[in-house]
């Protein structure tokens, strides 16, 4: 992927996500990470920058252990999760525990899951998937 490729990627999550602090190179880092040029869809130029770019950067930062980032993250996602979790169990203390150990997941560890989001698809279905997941191994 090329600089202005990947510079248009940056500015773009920068408006999205102004309150965070990642650099150009951390975007840079993680955007290769991800290897999103390898993973483009067949027939697609590998210069596309993923489709969901900006929830790429809050993911990169997030990554980066920028706590402003995982702040961000719950403040613009976990409360549409809360009724989906509810629909494996309604109980507030189960949908409590059901985003807690997504909160794990996603930035815990030497390997959060967070920085396996690649954009080739929309954030927040890629969130509900986990939290469903996690939500039916607790049941």
């Amino acid at each position: 992927m090329d600089e202005e490729a990947l510079r248009s990627g940056f500015e773009r999550g920068v408006k999205r996500w102004p309150g965070l602090r990642l650099s150009f190179e951390e975007f840079c880092r993680h955007i290769t990470t991800l290897g999103t040029g390898a993973a483009a869809p067949v027939g697609a130029a590998p210069e596309l920058l993923p489709e969901d770019v900006e929830a790429v950067y809050l993911c990169a930062s997030c990554a980066a252990r920028h706590d402003a980032a995982c702040r961000a993250l719950e403040l613009h996602y976990f409360a549409a999760l809360r009724p989906i979790i509810g629909r494996v169990d309604s109980r507030q203390d189960f949908v409590d525990e059901v985003l807690q150990r997504l909160r794990v997941q996603l930035f815990a560890g030497e390997a959060p899951k967070i920085t396996g989001f690649t954009g080739r698809g929309p954030f927040e279905r890629w969130l509900r998937t986990i939290a469903t997941r996690i939500a039916f191994r607790l049941k």
